[in-house]
């Protein structure tokens, strides 16, 4: 396909108008965690900032008086972090992958590290195996037995630079830079294989993000990179199929999936909330506009916390 028809196809995919449906929601500011912020993710009370190579750990059971709890600081920038049970994995580029053990918030201790070949842009975990998108050798498998020594496996190639990974069940989703799509199969750690690989709609930049839904009827995966959302149908992992590729009013940063929900970080538009309810058709259910850019976003329960210049908001959802 030449560069030409390329580009058709591309303005023939791309909503034009952004489409509106009644509010089903609204968001109220009920605190801030002042700061520097690049990202944020969310688990029970706590909330988890990253900024430049530090990761704090904020208590948030009253959201309009935040406590920072503890912090753990990397030589490295922090490109994504990763909770699950009482621990952090953290993709902190040149130093690699470091987990955490954040069962003390107050204290976090660092169990292990592993020096991956490359960068190391972000992590996803399913049991005791950690998936790292490494941005030049692909996506690395690390066992994870023994914490303390994490050990290096071996790598699957893409044809780009790895951006992000995001595990659900038994398939890995990978984003590689300029524009591809990749799921492989994990059941058996010790023998990956890849099961599909397509071409993204809209190349990607140095910062892209992916999510995928839990549901699998119809299981969406989400890519974002300050452009347009691409949302692709990945039900069947050999074949992904584009749903849409939508234009949000601002520029959507990076995304987090909540059942048909997909709350946005969408730049100079605040926060956005889209309904994909039907994939083909998404509509804008709920916003807030922040004060300054919307630069990452995480969901907990009611609350929602949008990184919007020097700070984290704290919002609270009602419906």
């Amino acid at each position: 396909m030449t560069g030409t028809a390329t580009r058709a196809c591309v303005a023939m995919l791309v909503a034009g108008v952004v489409t509106v449906s009644a509010q089903r929601a609204t968001f109220v500011q009920v605190g801030s965690i002042a700061g520097a912020a690049d990202l944020v993710e969310a688990q029970g009370d706590y909330v988890y900032v990253a900024a430049g190579g530090t990761l704090t750990i904020v208590d948030v059971r009253d959201p309009a008086a935040p406590k920072r709890a503890g912090s753990y600081a990397f030589p490295a920038l922090i490109w994504g972090v990763t909770l699950a049970g009482n621990r952090a994995y953290v993709a902190a580029d040149t130093y690699g992958l470091a987990i955490l053990d954040v069962s003390d918030p107050r204290a976090p201790v660092l169990l292990g590290m592993l020096k991956t070949p490359g960068q190391a842009k972000n992590v996803a975990v399913a049991g005791d195996v950690a998936f790292v998108a490494d941005h030049v050798r692909g996506v690395d498998v690390v066992r994870l037995t023994s914490p303390a020594a994490p050990t290096l496996t071996g790598s699957q190639f893409v044809d780009g630079f790895a951006k992000d990974v995001v595990a659900r069940g038994r398939f890995l989703y990978a984003i590689d830079q300029p524009n591809g799509l990749n799921v492989f199969d994990i059941a058996n750690p010790a023998a990956v294989t890849l099961t599909g690989s397509s071409t993204l709609t809209v190349p990607i930049p140095l910062r892209a993000q992916l999510d995928v839904s839990d549901s699998a009827s119809p299981r969406l995966a989400v890519v974002v990179g300050g452009g347009p959302v691409q949302i692709y149908d990945v039900s069947d992992p050999k074949a992904a199929k584009v749903s849409a590729i939508y234009r949000t009013p601002g520029a959507a940063q990076r995304v987090q999936l909540k059942g048909s929900d997909l709350y946005v970080a969408d730049g100079p538009a605040g926060l956005q909330v889209v309904d994909l309810a039907t994939p083909s058709a998404p509509t804008i259910a709920a916003s807030f506009q922040t004060p300054m850019p919307a630069r990452d976003v995480a969901v907990s329960g009611p609350l929602v916390f949008v990184v919007s210049g020097p700070e984290v908001l704290i919002l609270r959802r009602s419906n």
